[in-house]
């Protein structure tokens, strides 16, 4: 299955700044898992990612009344 786009990540995909935060929600523990995972493939697809830009993905997980973070750092 291919990744989602999702036109709101774009826009912090093309920003420069030290670290990108993003927010969001998932009605599920697969779902949240699946949303990061396409969110890293966005950044890693843009031509203008550079090495070490960083990002702190934060989802809520509805099911679970959790929250996921990670951390990633592209080009590693």
């Amino acid at each position: 299955m291919p990744p989602t786009i999702d036109d709101d990540f774009l826009k912090l995909v093309i920003g420069r700044v030290e670290i990108r935060v993003w927010l969001s929600c998932a009605s599920d523990p697969e779902s949240a898992k699946q949303h990061i995972a396409d969110c890293k493939e966005q950044v890693r697809r843009f031509t203008g990612t550079l090495p070490g830009d960083v990002y702190v993905f934060i989802i809520f997980d509805w099911a679970e009344k959790g929250v996921k973070i990670e951390r990633f750092t592209a080009l590693e």
